[in-house]
């Protein structure tokens, strides 16, 4: 191949590069390999360094994963949630072609840790309980999340015995209880994952997660629910792109 047709300027690596995530975008599947470095070798008429650093490329950008013994492999897409906006956990899913579903969802009526009291605004003179309700979140029979809730038993007494509608907690709230959602306030934080968290996941501990605490509100500014969120950092990504909108509340979070 002519690497000049690629249209791009710069290193013969990134035109290299910039060629194969276009073919593999467009013809290739996750799990499946690419060319091996030799094949690339011959077909680009440059040197194995130069493939080599190609494939760097690519893997840096998530793009492709190397298996020891096994080969490179096109990597499985990752999830893109937006930061501050509420959308449908389960139609992301399923617009990734992916089969969404939740195991593991467990309620327990607890009294808040220090850090869910302070974001709920809970009086320490008048201490309430709060309902933890803990998912796993699955995507082709693969754990990407793992999703704490911390719920102000007030505004949905019975929530525990009624479960949730659909596996979402916040159009139980809405349609359920009535609810108005009217923002969201997100941290978002890279760590290593425990060995708790790791086992759930499917990861090995310490592997990179990313990390998000979450908080919603009603439009006073009252808060409902505290949240953490772990989430795979090889199949999960966060961006953030404008102001959330209310029609974008309606999420399986």
């Amino acid at each position: 191949m002519n690497i000049a047709r690629v249209g791009q300027d710069g290193p013969l690596y990134k035109q290299i590069a910039h060629t194969l995530r276009s073919e593999i975008e467009e013809k290739l599947q996750p799990g499946e390999t690419i060319e091996t470095e030799a094949e690339l070798e011959q077909r680009f008429s440059v040197s194995r360094i130069t493939v080599r650093r190609a494939i760097d490329e690519l893997v840096h950008q998530g793009l492709l994963v190397r298996r020891q013994g096994s080969g490179t492999f096109v990597a499985q897409r990752k999830v893109t949630q937006e930061l501050g906006v509420l959308h449908s956990w389960t139609e992301r899913m399923r617009e990734l072609g992916l089969e969404p579903h939740t195991v593991d969802c467990e309620m327990l009526q607890v009294v808040p840790p220090a850090w869910v009291a302070e974001a709920l605004q809970i009086d320490l003179n008048a201490p309430e309980n709060v309902l933890r309700i803990q998912r796993l979140r699955y995507a082709d029979e693969e754990p990407i999340s793992l999703m704490v809730d911390y719920l102000r038993l007030r505004f949905s007494p019975d929530i525990a015995e009624k479960g949730l509608e659909g596996e979402s907690l916040y159009e139980t709230l809405e349609k359920r209880y009535g609810l108005d959602l009217a923002r969201v306030s997100d941290k978002v934080t890279a760590r290593r994952a425990t060995h708790f968290e790791a086992s759930l996941l499917g990861v090995e501990p310490g592997a990179p997660v990313l990390f998000v605490t979450r908080v919603t509100y009603l439009p006073n500014d009252e808060p409902v629910v505290a949240a953490t969120v772990v989430s795979r950092a090889d199949r999960y990504e966060y961006r953030v792109s404008g102001l959330p909108r209310k029609h974008d509340l309606h999420a399986d979070y």
